[in-house]
């Protein structure tokens, strides 16, 4: 989840939400390293290796800015920025180039390129320089939408983060209407039946806005990043305040009508109503959240703040997806395991966005054991793990999951299982439980053979000792962590069952030729 934003010295909330993109890795973890250490300023919310993995992430993530490289396979960064143009999402774009790549650099400018940076020129302080430079022109764009919106001239199309994260003074006009409440809503569907959508040709936020005025004494409209409309209503009125179970009612009677006359299906979320602007910011989050849980039914389409059994507590997942986070994809009955932790977390009805992030990420580690088991990158064939968060529903999301951890696994059988039943099952078990003290006798008792009799099957069928493919395994694994400069040396020899720092370094340095350290140190001067 991205942090909230911070208040400047200007007294304005702000934070550049940063999207990296480039296909070389080292270039994405120097910009990466550098941007890190302006948290106040600056949040990564991705990092691509080429255009369409970013286009992806950018549907999704809706940076301010994105960093990206001009030549890069698959989608280039020009196409990149013709593609993001398209969305009018008000993103801005800075591009990377080598001496050689001017005048693609200019075509960049003349599609409306903010800067650009040499990297063979350009230094950390550079980095950030330019990135503030742009955050600046953004604030000021932000203050005139603000300023408008006091003024009662503003367009139908607020953006609600250039709203929701300003100073309260910036805000009096729309927190002076009194008792409020936010109403969140969406399309879900569009009818298939051309005549119906063709008679009803009038687009869901025209639609929506005339409706909300007529319905509504006094609101005011906002679009967010996902293009979904946030109504911001007075509630109270001489006469009466309008109750929930009257708000419900309203927006039921209206869906009905979206759908019969104009072929729309919506899903609508709202608050609990409020009167401060204090508030103002998470009642509109509550409202979201509660949207949100159409994911989980298609049967209702007005959803309640707190009234949906659902829970904000992010630990419940994490606890419930933790034996998952160590899964290996030929684990005996995994499907079963990751079947049984969805049933668990439908009970509990959690934020679907993060529900989906932490799936995407589980199978996307399946498929790095695949590839670093076949060679095979699974996406190529079997589609982007990405799509998962275009999924609209509970049943969609289930079956997306165990079809490709069905498909992976098939994949993987047929790679790996070239030997005996006695020795893959050993090898499972080692890959499993590598950080544990692993002796022959343990091992010998998960195949209930004798200890030599186990070494010399596990010999004739792969060449090496078990010894050997122990560590193997555990040297790996030790690289991966390393890798991620997270990890200091003697927490990675723990985490891959070494008591000893000396004894891990030593058995690092033989296997790989270089101690720890230096290897740490290779990956700095790569960059």
């Amino acid at each position: 989840m991205a942090p909230r934003r911070k208040i400047d010295q200007s007294g304005e909330m702000w934070m550049l939400r940063v999207l990296i993109v480039d296909d070389e890795k080292p270039i994405r973890q120097w910009f990466e390293h550098v941007i890190r250490q302006y948290p106040d300023e600056f949040y990564i919310v991705g990092l691509a290796a080429n255009g369409q993995e970013a286009l992806k992430l950018c549907l999704k993530l809706m940076p301010d800015i994105i960093i990206t490289d001009i030549k890069m396979p698959v989608m280039n960064g020009l196409e990149l920025i013709e593609q993001v143009n398209n969305l009018n999402a008000n993103i801005s774009f800075l591009i990377l180039s080598n001496y050689d790549e001017f005048e693609f650099v200019r075509q960049g400018l003349r599609i409306g390129v903010k800067d650009y940076l040499l990297k063979a020129e350009t230094d950390d302080q550079d980095i950030i320089a330019v990135i503030r430079k742009i955050a600046m022109e953004q604030r000021h764009i932000a203050r005139q939408k603000v300023s408008q919106a006091g003024t009662g001239k503003q367009e139908d199309r607020l953006l609600l983060r250039d709203v929701l994260n300003q100073p309260e003074e910036w805000l009096q006009p729309i927190m002076a209407q009194g008792l409020l409440c936010w109403i969140y809503c969406g399309v879900n569907t569009l009818a298939k039946d051309e005549d119906q959508r063709s008679r009803g040709a009038q687009p869901f936020k025209e639609l929506s806005n005339n409706w909300a005025k007529e319905m509504f004494d006094h609101v005011q409209l906002f679009v967010d990043e996902c293009d979904n409309m946030a109504f911001l209503l007075n509630i109270y009125s001489s006469e009466t305040v309008l109750s929930q179970a009257e708000l419900v009612k309203i927006c039921t009677v209206w869906n009905r009508e979206l759908r019969e006359k104009y072929g729309y299906n919506a899903s609508f979320g709202i608050s609990r109503s409020f009167a401060s602007y204090a508030q103002l910011k998470g009642e509109f989050l509550e409202a979201k959240r509660a949207y949100r849980q159409k994911f989980y039914t298609d049967t209702q389409c007005v959803h309640l703040t707190g009234s949906d059994g659902s829970r904000k507590d992010n630990t419940v997942l994490l606890d419930i997806l933790k034996p998952l986070k160590s899964a290996e994809l030929l684990e005996n009955n995994l499907t079963e395991q990751v079947l049984d932790k969805l049933n668990e977390l439908e009970r509990y009805r959690l934020d679907p966005s993060e529900v989906i992030d932490a799936f995407q990420l589980f199978l996307e580690r399946m498929a790095n054991q695949l590839l670093e088991r076949t060679g095979e990158h699974y996406s190529e064939k079997h589609g982007p793990l990405t799509d998962i968060a275009k999924l609209s529903s509970w049943n969609e999301f289930c079956e997306f999951i165990h079809y490709h951890l069905h498909a992976m696994q098939q994949l993987a059988y047929r790679h790996t299982f070239v030997y005996s039943a006695t020795t893959n099952q050993i090898m499972a078990y080692i890959r499993q439980h590598f950080a544990q003290k692993l002796s022959m006798s343990l091992l010998a008792e998960q195949v209930h053979l004798n200890e030599n009799y186990l070494s010399q099957v596990f010999k004739k069928d792969t060449g090496i000792t078990i010894t050997s493919y122990i560590i193997d395994v555990r040297m790996e694994q030790a690289k991966k962590l390393l890798a991620t400069q997270r990890y200091k040396i003697n927490e990675v020899a723990a985490e891959v069952g070494y008591a000893s720092e000396a004894h891990f370094s030593t058995a690092f340095k033989t296997f790989y030729r270089v101690t720890p350290s230096q290897y740490i140190e290779s990956l700095r001067n790569s960059k």
